[in-house]
């Protein structure tokens, strides 16, 4: 299945599920107007086949020629080097390939990161209905095996992964992706992250999430699938609403 046809196909995903933490308007919109691509979603799209799928890589991502598209005959060169590659393909730049041949290097030389994929299904689309909500849902996860889920991240500084994995739903994602998993198979594996950093000299670093984690995220997934729920039945999809506004904790009420 390619990118295009998942992102098409029906089914709550992690991405647009994230949203209905803002508001409902928010998930609808996301939903209605899908974000648009941009350099660091394609570079990570490059380096997870890289990793993943090394075949599948050197067919979708090809690098562009250096022509001097300001000229004429640069544009034209550009346009018939474009209109040959195939309809998957998606064009990087030679420092893009060149950073992650580097990455994929420093991951292969890692023994517990290998071992970790080695035997595994990758780039694995799930489809599922989800009875105790009623939605239907989907997920594609990184990599499968008999014991344990792999999810591949890139970051600048695998120091601050705790706090990005509150900052992007980490722990949402892995409840949704283990409730397919769990759909389909009867079972629910452990879940690992493999974090890499993006520059040299691209540390990288194994994560098992605990069960609190998941628990966690479980929680947080039944509660958002449960409002996308509700505002399909009420066909409604309200913004932020009414609250309030406080004195901050660190309030001074005496005044000179």
């Amino acid at each position: 299945m390619t990118e295009k046809e998942y992102r098409e196909a029906e089914g709550v995903n992690k991405s647009t599920l994230w949203e209905m933490r803002k508001s409902p308007a928010h998930y609808k919109y996301l939903l209605d107007h899908p974000a648009e691509d941009t350099t660091a979603l394609r570079f990570g799209r490059a380096l997870h086949a890289a990793i993943l799928t090394p075949t599948l890589y050197k067919r979708d991502f090809v690098v562009a020629p250096e022509v001097d598209k300001r000229t004429k005959a640069g544009r034209e060169e550009y346009a018939a080097w474009k209109a040959s590659l195939l309809p998957e393909a998606e064009e990087i730049t030679a420092e893009e390939a060149q950073t992650i041949a580097e990455m994929v290097k420093a991951f292969r030389r890692d023994k517990d990161a290998m071992r970790l994929l080695k035997g595994t299904r990758r780039e694995l689309p799930i489809f599922w209905n989800d009875k105790k909500i009623g939605l239907k849902c989907k997920c594609r996860v990184d990599a499968i095996g008999k014991e344990a889920i792999v999810d591949l991240k890139t970051t600048s500084d695998i120091t601050t992964f705790d706090r990005d994995a509150n900052a992007y739903g980490y722990h949402l994602q892995a409840a949704h992706y283990l409730r397919g998993v769990e759909a389909k198979t009867g079972r629910r594996p452990e879940w690992y992250f493999i974090a890499i950093e993006k520059k040299p000299p691209y540390g990288i670093k194994i994560i098992k999430a605990t069960p609190g984690f998941i628990d966690y995220g479980d929680y947080i997934r039944d509660a958002l699938l449960e409002k996308v729920k509700d505002c399909e039945t009420r066909g409604e999809w309200p913004s932020y609403g009414i609250g309030e506004i406080a004195e901050p904790r660190w309030a001074n009420w005496e005044v000179n």
